[in-house]
C-alpha cells in the first residue's frame, strides 16, 4: 500500500465524513474506482444478500460511472440495506479509503 500512498501523512480529515464513519464503524468490503461494466459490480452488489444476517458487514462502493443507475436499481430491487454507495472521491483519498477497509474488492 505504501507504493500507492505517496503522502504517508494523510489523515482522516481528508476523507468524506460519511465515508469515514462507515469505514470506522463497520466491517467493510470496499471497492473504489470507476463504476463500469468490466468491474463485475452487479455480482458484487448481489452478493450482499448472503451477508444480511451480519449487520456489521457492509459493501461500500466509492466511485462514479455508467453503471451507477444499474447498481442503485439492484440495491433497491433486492432491498440491500447493507450496500452503501458513495460518489467518487478525490484520487488522493483512495489509498486511505483502502487502508481503512477490511477487505478490498477488485473486479476483473
Amino acid at each position: 500500500m505504501e507504493k500507492f500512498d505517496t503522502d504517508s501523512r494523510l489523515e482522516d480529515e481528508i476523507l468524506d465524513k460519511e465515508l469515514l464513519k462507515i469505514l470506522e464503524n463497520n466491517f467493510c468490503i470496499t471497492y473504489t474506482g470507476s463504476l463500469s461494466k468490466s468491474e463485475g459490480l452487479p455480482t458484487f452488489v448481489k452478493s450482499a444478500k448472503y451477508l444480511r444476517d451480519m449487520p456489521d458487514v457492509k459493501l461500500v462502493i466509492v466511485g462514479n460511472g455508467n453503471e451507477r443507475t444499474k447498481l442503485e436499481e439492484i440495491i433497491k430491487q433486492e432491498n440491500l440495506d447493507n450496500v452503501i454507495m458513495i460518489k467518487g472521491q478525490p484520487r488522493q483519498t483512495a489509498a486511505l479509503t483502502l487502508k481503512k477497509a477490511r477487505i478490498l474488492f477488485c473486479g476483473l
